[in-house]
Order: C-alpha cells, then structure tokens, then sequence
C-alpha cells in the first residue's frame, strides 16, 4: 500500500488555497513574531501547519519548511480526509470521528482545494485503495471489508456506485436497473431504478439476475442460526422465481443453463416448472396476472410442466426416500391422469401420448387412470362426472361381479371397457374387438346420469363417455365408427345425430334443412345442406350454424380456415363476413350479439369483429374486408356504423384490440392522417377532410392533453397532435375556440364576444410590419424581429386573430396591484390612444397579458427631476384587472353590460337568465339570505343570449327564477323580495305537461331542473303529472294561468292586473297573432279568452256575435258558429274591451294591426257585421235597432233598415247614396256629400258667400222642413200642377227636394253654417222686370225663363228650361218674405 504522510498531503495542498464557505475548522494563517528564534506561532499551538501568503506551511518550533511545500504533478485530483483535531492530521481512522474533507484539483503540477460539507455515504478517497464512510452526522471511518473473488458494490455519497474489486481496489461504476450485492453491513443488497440506488432486505430463497453481468444470478439464504438473510453470486441448473421488484412483473420466472440465468415471461395462464432447488415443490405461475409462486406437491399429484423450449412436460409427484419429490417426468405412459393444475376445474385430466402431454376437458365417463400409484389398482379408475373427476377403485365395475345383465351396461375386464348394448346383451363391444366408435343406446348406471338418458356413447382405448358436444356427428350404422367424409345423401348406411352442450344429449336427425350449416365436431368441417344433401364446405370464412340451437336462438357461428373448422359461441357483440353460398351477397354480415347469430345487410362502414380482434370495413353492401387489430392501427379511430352506435358511436383500436367507444364531442384521429372524426354528438359521428386548422381532440392519452394541428404537406392536409400552449386556438368553426389553462387542460367552447389570448405565437418584423407595432415592440426587444403573441377577437358569429395594424391600436399599459397606465412608449406612437374607458383592455408589451379596464386608465405620468412619478405614488384606487382565472366566478359591470374574465380572456356575458349581481362585490347573489337580494347593490339582470338589461322594480306581483335554481317574488306591498316558497319544488316539464317531485300543495310555481320556472294549472301530486305552462326562450312571452293570470317567460312571471282580454292561442299558449287566423278556419277550441279586471281574472266562453279585443296583440276577435273570425275592414262594431263593458268602437286595420280610435258616442252605429246599433253614453249601452226606419249615423251615413218583428228574417240595412259635392239639409243642420256618400257637417272651406249651391232636402224627413221650404213646396204643386222631387238617377239614392241656396256664412264659434234660400226645384215666379214667367231650374243654379209645358197647359215644362239665372225683384221680394217668414216662426 502506497502511503502519503500528512505533511506530503498538506504541502500538497498549498499551492493555492481558496475561499474556504461553509466549514467546520480551518487551517489557521502563520503569525509573525519579533522573535527571531521563534519566527512564527499559530493558534493553537498543537497544529502542525499554517497558512501564510496563499502557502500552507509546516511549522517546528516556530520554524516555517516552506522548501517542503511541493505540489507536484503527481498528484491526483480527488477527495482527501484530514483528521478533525488539534493536530490536523491525515485521517485514518477506523471508528467514527469528526474530520475535514479537501476537494483538491490537480492540473499540470498546478494545484488547489477547497473544503466540502461532508455527506452521508461512501467516499473513495484521491488516489488511494481507501473507502470512507460517512454518517447522516458527518462522523466518518475507514471502511474495512474481507477481501473475495466476486464485486461487491456500495452507495456513494453523491447516489453512485462504487464497485469493490479483490481487497481494496475501488472505483465508480455506471448505473444499471437491477441488483447488486451489498458490501455495506445491514441490508444485502443494492436496488437501482431510474439511476437512484437504496439499499434493501432480502428474504431467503429470493433470487436476482446480477445487474452488471446478466447471465449471473445472486440467491439468498440463512447461513446460521442468527437467520440472517444473506445474498451472493448462486450456481443454479433449471427454474427459480424472480424476486426483483423491478422485472418481475414482466418476467417474474429465471432459468439457469449451463451456468447461464435469464429472465423469462409465462407463456400461460397455468404454466408450472420444477423447481431448482426445493424438490418437494413446484414453480406455479400465471401469464394472466404476471405472476409465480411456490406450491407444495403431494405424491400422486401431475403437472403439465414447462422444460427449456418444450411445454408438454409432465411433472411426478413421488415419494422419495420418505419425501416427496416433484420432478420432471423421464418417460411417459400414454392415457389419461387426474391433473393437479389451477386449471383442473376446468380440465380435469391430463392426456399424454408418447411424447407430450396436455390438460384436457373430458366429458362423463370412466378413464384408465395411467398415474396410478397403488399397486392393487385401488386408485386404477378415473371417474368424472360433469367437470367434477376423482380416483376409484377399477374393482367397482368389474364385469365380473355382475351376476346378469338385463339391460344396456358398461364395465370393466380383460384390461379394456365393455359395452352391452340394448340390442345385443350377450356380445359386448370393446376397443379390442371394435375400435373406437359411437354407441347410441340407453343406460341407466352410469356418471352424470341418475335416470335412464339416451344419447351418444364414445368408446376409446382409455376410456368411455357420455359424448357432450356441439354440433352434428355422423356414425356409420353398420360399424359405429364415425364418418370422416359426410358428404352425400342421408340414409340408412349414415346416421346423422344432433349435439348439444346445452342438454348433454344427441339425437337422431333424418334430414337437413335446405340452406342451413352445420358443424361436423369430430371432423371439424362445416357442412352445407343443398337440397337435402350434405357438403363439405372447404372455403375459408364464417357460417351461422342454424341447427345448433338453444331456445329459439342460433348462437353458434363456424369459423373455418385451410385446414379445419372450429365451432365459436360469440360472448361480445361482434360482426363476421358471412361466406354463405346462400345468402353471402345480400346479407354480408354476421351479427352476435345476445348468444344469438344471424346475417344482416352491410351498409358502407366499420364494424366490430371477431370477437373485438379485428375490424370489417364496408365500402358497399356486397364489398367487405376484414382486418385484424395489429394492421387495423395502433390508437386509431374509426365511425362506428354497427347496432350499438347509438351507444358506441367510435371503434377504437389500440393494435391488440379494437372496441367499442363511448364518442365526446369533438375531433378524433382516424385510421388515416388526412382525414378526423368529427362527433357532434355522442351518437353522431362522421369521417371529414380537415382544413388547415387546429382541432379540439375530445380523446386524452395517459391523462394528458393534446390538440389537433392540421398543417398542409406538399398537396395534402396532414394531421398530428401536439401539447397544447397556454391560450386559445382558432378553429375551422367560427365562433368556436380551443381554450388550454396553464395545466394543459384544453376545452372547446363557443366564444363569447370579446378578447382572447391567441396561444398561437406570431412573429413581428418591425422592417415590414406596420409603424404603430414597430413601436410598441421597442418594449419588448432592440431586433428587428420579436415574438409576441397575438390576441383573437370575437363577435357574436365569427372569431379572427387581429392584424398587425388591429392589434398596433390596442394599448399597451404597465400594471401592478389591480393599477394601470397607458404606456409613455405607446402613448408617443402613431394613433395611440390617451385614454381608456371602463370595459375596454389593453395589455402588456408582449401581448400576453390582457388587462380589462374597471375605470378609466390613463397615460403614465411623466419623469420628473430623474424619477418616475408612477402610479404607485400617484393613485390610491384601482382601475384595471388582470385577465386571470382566479376572477373567473366573478360579474363585472358597466351599466348594462356584464364581463366576465378568465386566463387570457375578456368577453361579453349573455347567457339567458335572470342575474342577480352584487355590482359592489362582482358577484352572483347565492344565498338563501333572502336579504342580500334586497341589498342597495344588488341589481337584476336580464339576459336574452345577445344583450343584458337592468330590470326595474316591477310594477306587478312578478316571480323569477334565478340562477341558483331558487323562486324569488318581488312583492309589490313592501318593495322587496322574498323567496316566494320556503322550498322550492324541483319538476320535470315536457310536453306541456309537469311532474314534481313533491307535492305542490297550493304552490303554483316549481322549477326545472335546468332552472326554468313553470306554473302548474292546478295542483299535482308527488311523482304525477299535470298540466302546466313554461316559456321556451326568454324573449317568448305566454300566458299561463292558476289562481292568477301571469306573462310568462322562461324565467319570469308577472302578474296580470290590466283591465282586458287575452286572447291565447292553445298551441303556444301566447297572445294570437296574425298566423294563428287569417286565412285559416279556427275552431273556438283553439283559442282560450281570459278576461281580467284588476287581478281577477277568469276564462270567458266567447258570445256569439260579439268582438274581442286584446290590446297586448292588437286582435279583434269574435266567435261565430264554433269559428274565430277577424274582420277584414276597418270600420265599427260591438266590441268588449274588458269583462265589464260591452259597446260599439271605431277601429282600423293597418297592416294586420287592430287600433279601437274611439268610443261610439250617442247616436246610430252601422257595423262591419252589417247590423244597426243605437248607441247611448247615458247608460253606456248599444242596442240593435227593433224598428224599419231610415237611420242616419253619426258616422255621416244614412241607411234604411228593415226590422223583422217576428225575427224570423235578420234586420237587413240598405245604405243611401247622396250626389257628391251636394250639400243636403238634415236636422237643422247642413251637410255635405262627400265620396263613398258620406255626409259630413260643412266646414268653412267649403262655404262661399258669393256662390250659389244646391241643398237637397231629404223627403223622407219632409216633416221636419223649415216652413218656406215647406210653403215652396205647397206652391209648386198648386201654381204649377207639379213636383219639387228630384228624379231618381238610382233607387239606392235619397229621394230629395231639391233648393238653390246662396251667400254662405260660416260661424266659426258654433261651427255652423248659414245661407239665403233662392228657389225651389221647379219653383214658377213672375219676373216683373222682364215681365216673364220664371221656373226655379236646379240645374242652371237658379230661375230659368218658363216654356210652356204641351202636356200640361199653361204650366211650365221643366225639362224645357233654358240655363239662365235671373235675379229680379220678385226673388228678391220672395225671399224677403220667406226670410220673415222664418224669423216670425
């Protein structure tokens, strides 16, 4: 051993020594003396060295040997203990002790420490075969260890390994996963995994591959009585199990060859081995679970073993000198042994041939047991019932202990089973004289069978059994051997039985059914029934076996490759290719599902096969291809188009299986990059060709999160998932954003307008980009280029990412603690904004932070003397917010907007509801408090989904149902609310209809469960249903009714208290509209009235004849012969307005719109119903005329009606035509015609004095004529032996006398007109003047000179008159005279 005194190692050390941190002592500095003798001291005296101008010295007597302070380049670099005392020497200890650790670095004869903090472990120590181990208190040794030929390894200080080689050779050794031998005394060994070490127990028996030198295997035993367990290298031949915590669990098996160990998976779910080392056991191991462990055997216990590559070993349980030993078998005895396996529930034997054995499933029976073990053949017979065998003495069915035989029997003698058949009792069959074959008999003693069964009985060389299997056997009557060719014509020389596994018994079949398959068991062929005859079908594929059934069911499909058949009962819904000869073209699928196959029509798509190893891909009903998982593609996804895709709308295939998918809504990666599974549903999804875009991916891998990036590559869209960044992603639908949190989860949503951080980094080029951004990106880096991201704006439709110059105008402003200003670098730049107003944003220079301003935010001060005046010392209120998630149950207002903030986003809130929002606290009131509703803060929101408004007070009794599922009633009596139940019932609506669950008793109102409020219209019971009403939208009003009549919305519902009718529409329960009758015969069913005074409201059954007016629709509505019938026409009708009052109104239509202009005063109504009302404002009534008359109404009309006093015949009115632009004289008043013969009072447009103008004098009021028109009368018909009546033009025209009347004056006070009467029609005067006889002519306006009439002598002839006015003295007398005559009358 080489040695290195400590004063070597400490001159070593000086030549450089450095800042020393963190250490327990230091080597002190030389101090010099005056003393020449004594140069130097140092503190304390017992050290040995000092340090002095960067030189660590020896020191004698005060005497410095710097000539020995040498650092030569011999040195290695490394770690180095001195010795923590008063001494400072170089460590060697062998007990714990303190001491100091040197980090010396050597390079070209140049060297330097410094001093480390010692840690727990094992050190090698610089250049020497020295190991030092440390404790957790930094007391350390010389660790001291028996030299031996095998390594053995310890954990260094740092988590390494150190690998110990012979007696002291020491070295750090790279990390495998794996076991090591432990040379630190405790726990025997090292376990590494993912490069960190820790030292564990072990147990005895326990074995490891050595992780350095795989082939080499380390066990573990006791050695003394002390039974401390202890592990080291192992020379093993055979099996052991793995106890490594790290590979077991994939390999948990070792096998040892030739000085050879590797690990091994189990091939299996029953795999057993013969153990290496204890014979008394054996290895048991399961491929299901990954596991092995050790089982006891039993002498007489056999185990199908694994050996090497060979699996069909057959392990012996014997006894060996008085111990049991379990043992590979050396040679076998072909037949059958009882199996000790895990599987013997199962299968109960083993049946071995000449060279390999199996476990195998045997059917009822008895078995020449090959494994017996006592010699009187106690144990020589195998009997098993159904799955349930055991060991019996071969004695017990001795032929020859049956003293007859009467009926069908098996036994046993002459080494073989015999069978006596039912038609031969004398003659037994047995394998010597027979064969195998088929025996279909009855018998009556025999396993499984309590009573006489008749079935198929199979005769073999070991054994018999009762024949259990599924499917067809065909057996040659003459030899009963089975037919190993079926094809052809059923007869007397085959025999055809039916098997089942459901009944365990076979029988007789005659014929087959045209069309149908069959499974031959014992050949393993499908056969195919053709017109009665039997093929063997050869083709590859699948069949449903229609004659194997259980019930009415076909559950059996036959599976057939190149070489055989097999028989399959489907357990998981799946789908085969049909290859049937028959119907393989129309139904080219197999469906199972239910224990029940069939054919199905393929329609294009993907379905599940084989038993979910596979798929079968449709392009066409007739074209179908199966593919297996492994080529079907690992974590792909296909559209689902079998039965279940109602429930499992995706196939997903991971390589190994494909399987039912439950789909979310969102894209899914297909079995090709180019195209995405698009579901908009859970049961909807469809295969589409992606754009360049990102896409939601609705799947999750191993609980993270991924987003779908479609990128185009060369001519095609090519698509893969990516880890998505923080922010939103736009997509290929317009107003539906990818949003990704900081911990990576990502949701679709649909955005709300507003602002969203983009997750999608942008990159600026301030030489080509726009001034304004060039700018702003001076905060953020002096290149001509940065990466910034960018911000995506939403509208109500569409989202876009901004462009430069959009995102240039957004300000960027400094933040901190909730305050904001406007940058001074934005504010200088090119269209900046100076101010910002409450609900817009701005962000920071990167973009990646949204700020949303709560009050307005200004430009930053500016500097002032060298000092910025920020905010910090100018503001004490805050004004902007940080778009973070922690606000993201908060509502922030600005009048009627509300704003909701989350990572990254800013948007507009509309969802539909009623809002109940502390504008103080930003927040939504939950509480069943009722006051922090009525709080001074609170203010109720409504929104629509477009828009929010503040709700006043209600002037009604109003209830709403907010967002926290409670009914709140503002009542109108306090001004506040309430809770309007002290529980709310929580119901389901459907259908118009509402289920509770609880009783209503006398609540009128439950809720929904999405939150909706209804009314019940009467009260319903737990659990019932009843009718009820609920608004479908919050803009919808209806009309729903129980005590009271309420307005209703989905969230709200007034009170009705209007005086008025509501005229609802059944079908939408809401006031009628126009739709609902024009042009449509609407039965009176259809349309409820209520009819409301005050708050009293009630159902009206609608009166005949009569209008109804809803002044909320604009409707006018009445009820005639079981028919809703508007009017057409503007004009008057009896109308009720309200329950209280009935009356004739003057109504127009403008544009479907019904408007009641005014109220009928007194006087004579024609109504659009073509009836006659006499109306009085006196006792505010209008009644129907009850008499023949001529009725002049107050709308200027005059009709003449006839009254059926019998009312047999409906009052008819006959409207009277007057001539347009003639004035006509009714009850002292003078009228003028205008179109339509309406007669309207004459205004002061149309009196002239000067003029000259016809008033007709209606004869049908001749008794109330003034008294010269009534004297001018007399004198026509006396002076001129004629009439004053106008000649009718038309019979619908009044009969009038008409006058010529001038100087019209107008009084303005009483609205009256006056005029001066000239004539009479055919008036005869004397003009004394002219000394002429002069005719009044209406025509000409005035007196005409008289013709005399040839038909009436000496009488003027009207019609003769010439068109000439004269004015002569006698009108002028006459009209004195009639003047006077007036004023004296």
């Amino acid at each position: 051993m080489r040695t290195l005194n400590c004063l070597k190692l400490i001159s070593l050390l000086g030549a450089s020594f450095l800042t020393i941190k963190n250490v327990k002592a230091s080597i002190p500095s030389c101090v010099p003396t005056k003393d020449d003798t004594i140069p130097y001291t140092v503190t304390p005296d017992t050290y040995q060295y000092c340090y002095l101008n960067g030189v660590i010295n020896t020191i004698n007597k005060g005497i410095l040997t710097p000539e020995n302070v040498v650092c030569s380049s011999n040195v290695e670099t490394g770690l180095y203990f001195i010795k923590d005392s008063s001494s400072l020497e170089r460590f060697t200890d062998e007990n714990e002790s303190s001491a100091i650790l040197i980090d010396l670095v050597s390079v070209d004869g140049s060297c330097s420490y410094s001093e480390v903090q010692i840690k727990e472990g094992f050190y090698i120590e610089g250049d020497e075969a020295a190991l030092i181990n440390c404790n957790k208190n930094q007391k350390c040794k010389i660790y001291t260890s028996q030299a031996q030929a095998d390594p053995k390894y310890y954990i260094s200080y740092d988590g390494k390994l150190i690998k110990q080689e012979g007696n002291n050779s020491y070295s750090y050794l790279d990390i495998n996963d794996g076991y090591y031998i432990n040379g630190n005394a405790g726990k025997p060994l090292i376990k590494c995994e993912s490069s960190t070490c820790t030292e564990v127990a072990a147990q005895e028996g326990d074995a490891y591959i050595d992780a350095t030198e795989p082939e080499k295997i380390i066990t573990c035993s006791t050695v003394d009585s002390s039974n401390a367990v202890t592990c080291d290298y192992g020379d093993l031949e055979g099996y052991i199990i793995n106890s490594s915590a790290i590979t077991s669990s994939v390999n948990p098996i070792i096998y040892c060859e030739s000085g050879s160990c590797k690990e091994s998976p189990v091939p299996d779910p029953y795999s057993y081995y013969e153990h290496a080392t204890e014979k008394s056991k054996v290895i048991a191991c399961s491929s299901v679970k990954n596991t092995c462990k050790l089982e006891s055997g039993e002498v007489g216990d056999y185990f199908v073993a694994i050996q090497g590559d060979e699996k069909n070993k057959l392990i012996k349980c014997e006894n060996v000198k008085e111990k049991v030993e379990c043992k590979v078998a050396a040679s076998i005895d072909s037949g059958y042994y009882l199996n000790s396996g895990g599987n013997s529930s199962v299968n109960q034997t083993i049946y071995c041939d000449s060279s390999s054995c199996d476990t195998t499933h045997v059917n009822p029976g008895y078995y020449i047991n090959s494994g017996s073990i006592d010699e009187e053949q106690k144990d020589g017979l195998i009997q098993c019932d159904l799955n349930i065998c055991d060991t019996k003495d071969i004695s017990a069915i001795d032929c020859s202990k049956l003293s007859s035989i009467s009926y069908a029997t098996v036994c046993y003698k002459d080494s073989a089973f015999n069978f006596y058949k039912s038609d031969d009792l004398i003659n037994p069959t047995n394998f010597t004289t027979a064969g195998e074959v088929f025996i279909f008999d009855s018998l009556k003693r025999f396993p499984s069978i309590g009573s006489e069964v008749t079935t198929l009985y199979h005769l073999t060389e070991y054994g018999i059994e009762r024949y259990i299997g599924s499917g067809v056997i065909g057996v040659k009557s003459s030899t009963n051997q089975k037919v190993s060719d079926l094809d052809g014509e059923l007869g007397s020389e085959i025999i055809l039985y039916d098997c089942s596994t459901t009944t365990k018994q076979c029988t007789r079949r005659t014929s087959c059914v045209s069309n149908t398959y069959m499974y031959d068991i014992e050949n393993k062929a499908a056969l195919y029934c053709n017109n009665g005859k039997l093929v063997s079908e050869t083709g590859k594929g699948y069949y449903v076996d229609s004659v194997t059934m259980v019930g009415s069911k076909t559950p059996y499909i036959i599976n057939c490759d190149e070489n055989e058949c097999t028989h399959e009962a489907p357990t998981v819904q799946s789908y085969y290719i049909n290859s049937s000869e028959y119907d393989g073209n129309s139904k080219k699928l197999i469906y199972c599902n239910n224990s029940n196959c069939y054919t199905v029509a393929a329609t294009s798509g993907y379905y599940i096969s084989n038993q979910q190893n596979g798929i079968i891909s449709c392009t066409s009903s007739t074209a179908c291809t199966y593919r297996d998982a492994a080529t079907a593609g690992n974590n792909v996804n296909y559209v689902n188009a079998g039965k279940n895709k109602s429930l499992n709308a995706l196939i997903y295939c991971n390589g190994k299986t494909c399987v039912p998918k439950t789909a979310k809504v969102g894209y899914y990666f297909s079995n090709r990059v180019t195209t995405l599974i698009y579901c908009e549903s859970t049961n909807s999804c469809n295969e589409i060709n992606p754009t360049e875009n990102y896409y939601y991916y609705a799947d999750t891998i191993d609980g993270k999160n991924y987003i779908i990036k479609c990128s185009k590559v060369s001519t095609s869209i090519i698509c893969s998932k990516e880890v998505p960044d923080t922010g939103s992603y736009l997509t290929s639908q317009t107003n539906i954003l990818i949003n990704c949190t900081k911990n990576g989860s990502c949701k679709q949503m649909n955005a709300k307008p507003g602002f969203y951080q983009s997750a999608v980094k942008i990159t600026i080029n301030s030489k080509r980009d726009v001034d304004n951004e060039k700018e702003l990106v001076k905060d953020i880096s002096g290149r001509d280029s940065t990466t910034t991201y960018n911000i995506i704006e939403c509208t109500t439709t569409n989202c876009e990412l901004l462009s430069a110059e959009e995102l240039a105008s957004i300000p960027i402003c400094e933040y901190n603690s909730d305050k904001c200003y406007i940058t001074l670098n934005y504010a200088m730049s090119k269209s900046a904004v100076t101010s910002i107003s409450a609900g817009n944003i701005c962000t920071n220079s990167d973009r990646s932070k949204i700020y949303f301003a709560t009050d307005t935010i200004v430009v930053a001060p500016s500097v002032i003397a060298g000092q910025t005046a920020t905010y910090v010392y100018t503001t004490t209120t805050t004004n902007c917010l940080i778009a973070d998630s922690k606000y993201d149950d908060y509502y922030y207002t600005i009048g009627s907007d509300i704003y909701r903030i989350n990572d990254g986003s800013i948007s507009h809130f509309y969802d539909t509801g009623y809002y109940f929002i502390d504008i103080e606290k930003n927040a939504l009131v939950s509480s069943n408090n009722i006051d922090n509703y009525n709080k001074e803060n609170v203010k109720l929101y409504k929104c629509d989904g477009l828009n929010c408004v503040i709700i006043d007070e209600p002037d009604n009794a109003t209830y709403f149902s907010d967002v926290n599922k409670r009914i709140v009633k503002y009542n109108i009596n306090s001004n506040s609310y309430v809770f309007a139940y002290e529980k709310d019932i929580i119901c389901i609506f459907a259908n118009n209809k509402c289920t509770p669950n609880a009783d209503l008793n006398n609540r009128e109102f439950c809720i929904t469960y999405k939150g909706e409020i209804a009314l019940a219209a009467a009260d319903i019971k737990n659990r019932e249903t009843g009718d009820c009403y609920k608004a479908s939208s919050i803009n919808s009003k209806i009309y729903g009714y129980n005590q009271y009549l309420y307005n209703m919305d989905i969230g709200s519902a007034t009170v009705v208290d209007k005086n008025g009718y509501y005229i609802v529409s059944l079908s939408s329960n809401s006031t009628v509209v126009t739709k609902d009758y024009k042009n449509r015969m609407v039965n009176t069913n259809s349309f409820k009235v209520y009819g409301c005074y005050n708050t009293n409201c009630k159902v009206y059954t609608p009166e005949s004849g009569l209008y109804y007016y809803d002044d909320n629709s604009k409707t006018l509505l009445k009820n005639e012969d079981n028919t809703w019938v508007a009017p057409s026409n503007s004009g008057y009708a009896l109308v009720s307005i309200n329950p209280n009052e009935k009356y004739v109104y003057k109504f127009k239509i403008e544009n479907d719109v019904v408007t009641l202009i005014s109220k009928a005063g007194t006087g004579y109504y024609y109504t659009i119903d073509n009836e006659m009302y006499e109306c009085s404002e006196n006792d505010n009534s209008c009644k129907l005329i009850e008499d023949s008359d001529y009725y002049f109404t107050n709308a200027g009309e005059i009709y003449y009606c006839v009254y059926d006093s019998e009312n047999l015949e409906k009052t008819e009115c006959t409207k009277q035509s007057c001539y347009a632009g003639q004035n006509y004289y009714i009850g002292d008043n003078y009228y003028r015609c205008e179109a339509g013969s309406y007669l309207t009072p004459i205004k002061s447009r149309n009196c002239k004095y000067d003029e000259n103008v016809i008033v007709n004098f209606p004869v049908i009021l001749k008794e109330e004529f003034p008294t010269t028109i009534k004297q001018a009368i007399e004198s026509v018909e006396r002076n001129n032996n004629s009439t004053a009546v106008a000649v009718r033009s038309n019979k619908k025209y009044l009969t009038v006398i008409p006058a010529i009347f001038t100087n019209c004056t107008y009084n303005v006070e009483e609205t009256e007109a006056a005029y001066d009467f000239v004539c009479l029609n055919n008036y005869v005067t004397v003009n004394e003047e002219e000394d002429t006889v002069e005719i009044c002519s209406i025509e000409n306006l005035g007196y005409v000179e008289c013709i005399e009439d040839d038909a009436n002598p000496e009488k003027c002839k009207p019609s003769s008159a010439f068109t000439r006015v004269v004015l002569n003295v006698f009108s002028v007398i006459f009209t004195a005279i009639v003047s006077l005559y007036i004023v004296l009358y």
